[in-house]
């Protein structure tokens, strides 16, 4: 039996250009150096056990990292590592492009820590991709973590992550969130919950183009089924206005 092991996954930041960006540290044979102090020591329950983690962290192939990590756990469904383990089968799942998979084990990770930003950014990024369709309590939850980035960014950023590189992760969530959110407004099928939820995410950027363009077609579709033309001008204001929107916020030209 082995004392004092430490198995670090240290998120480094989150990149939305390739997905997610973390730095893992090995399983090693001492406490690691950069682990907190406080912590309690993590103890492997024995040499064998390390070296089905060992493996599953060094191997480079995502398929085969999946297949390691699920013998690790099928031999110890128990152990001290289960948040790393985790950890491991979240980056294997982003890897495999396995929405569902990633998006359930992001939810698993942050029932450990509540903050882990890039838990949070993957049921935001992960959600629109999950086969057949996200459930409700899944756009329910990227909803509620897409407006957390939006309105309160600052409230998870990881304490690796300095200030500089986190203004530059931000700029590039927040795009990805509002996307995210009207894409959700949609597939609802509420065209009255998604009027309101459009204006008040237009409230909070009123340059976006596309959320005033959709909240125009959205109130269109009530008005036709309600039979009431004559209520149609606010609607077309919000086509003029996402018309007139330029800069990064405008529509595609075409």
């Amino acid at each position: 039996m082995f004392s004092n092991k430490n198995f670090g996954i240290a998120v480094t930041a989150i990149a939305v250009a390739v997905g997610m960006m973390l730095g893992v540290a090995g399983p090693g044979r001492a406490q690691d150096k950069g682990a907190d102090p406080k912590a309690p020591a993590k103890n492997w329950k024995d040499n064998n056990e390390f070296v089905e983690a060992d493996g599953a962290l060094k191997e480079t192939d995502p398929a085969k990292k999946l297949a390691d990590l699920d013998k690790w756990k099928k031999d110890y469904p128990a152990t001290e590592f289960v948040d790393d383990r985790n950890g491991l089968y979240f980056q294997t799942y982003l890897a495999l492009k396995q929405a569902r998979q990633a998006f359930d084990m992001a939810l698993e990770l942050l029932k450990t820590n509540p903050k882990d930003a890039n838990a949070l950014y993957a049921t935001i990024s992960q959600v629109m991709q999950i086969k057949p369709a996200p459930t409700a309590a899944d756009m329910d939850t990227a909803e509620k973590n897409a407006n957390l980035f939006i309105d309160a960014p600052d409230s998870v950023k990881p304490a690796t992550v300095s200030n500089a590189d986190w203004d530059k992760t931000k700029a590039q969530i927040k795009p990805l969130a509002e996307s995210v959110l009207i894409q959700i407004y949609g597939i609802r099928k509420d065209d009255k919950r998604a009027v309101d939820d459009l204006r008040k995410l237009i409230t909070r950027d009123p340059n976006h183009a596309v959320a005033a363009y959709t909240l125009g077609q959205t109130m269109i579709r009530i008005i036709a089924a309600e039979k009431r033309p004559q209520d149609q001008p606010p609607a077309f204001y919000q086509f003029a206005r996402s018309l007139d929107i330029t800069g990064p916020s405008a529509l595609a030209a075409n």
